[in-house]
C-alpha cells in the first residue's frame, strides 16, 4: 500500500508561498498492489487531475481505479 497526492476542492488550487494550496485542502489516496493481484487505485476525496497525471506517471498503468465523486441534485 503506497499514499498518494490527492486534493479536495473543485479544480487545481493556486499554492501560496509555503507550497499549501488556497481554497482546496490535500488529502490522501492509496495505491495497492503486490505479486500476482491487480493495481487498485483508491482515488481517496480527489478532485485534481494534476495529482492524477502524477500518481500515473509514478505507478504506471492500474487495473481497477476506486474514485470518490459527489452527485448533486
Amino acid at each position: 500500500m503506497t499514499g498518494v497526492p490527492a486534493v479536495h476542492g473543485p479544480a487545481d488550487g493556486q499554492r501560496d508561498e509555503g507550497g499549501n494550496v488556497n481554497v482546496n485542502c490535500e488529502v490522501t489516496g492509496f495505491v495497492l498492489s503486490g505479486a500476482g493481484i491487480p493495481t487498485v487505485y483508491l482515488s481517496g476525496d480527489n478532485a485534481s487531475i494534476g495529482a492524477v497525471a502524477e500518481i500515473a506517471a509514478r505507478t504506471g498503468p492500474v487495473d481497477v481505479a476506486v474514485l470518490f465523486v459527489a452527485m448533486r441534485p
